[in-house]
């Protein structure tokens, strides 16, 4: 969360996807950790089912930070289909794995990639 908040752009234009097991640490740290930039946050479906809609409900945005915790198997499976699917469709401009975390931030806005 603090990697997130240093490096987020200061126009209050980035997104954060928070992955819906993720949700109580989310809150937990946000309320410790975050300053009075204004977020649009999103928690993401229960459902894998739903998991491309939350994924296209967030195209066209420029900068999207994708997080995850993962304790179980489940989760870990959860994040890797969720990035094949990002990889796919947007560019992976920054990330960062710690312990038992994650967080991936995407350009959605269709445009080119650099390598």
């Amino acid at each position: 969360m603090r990697y997130l908040l240093e490096n987020t752009g200061t126009e209050n234009d980035d997104e954060i996807y928070v992955y819906y097991r993720t949700k109580h640490q989310f809150e937990y740290y946000k309320n410790l950790l975050m300053d009075d930039r204004n977020f649009n946050i999103s928690i993401g479906s229960t459902s894998k089912s739903y998991y491309l809609q939350d994924v296209n409900n967030l195209d066209n945005k420029q900068r999207v930070w994708f997080l995850f915790s993962y304790t179980l198997e489940k989760n870990e499976s959860d994040k890797d289909f969720f990035l094949d699917r990002l990889d796919q469709t947007g560019c992976r401009l920054d990330e960062v794995e710690l312990e038992g975390a994650s967080a991936y931030l995407y350009n959605l806005d269709g445009s080119e990639c650099s390598d």
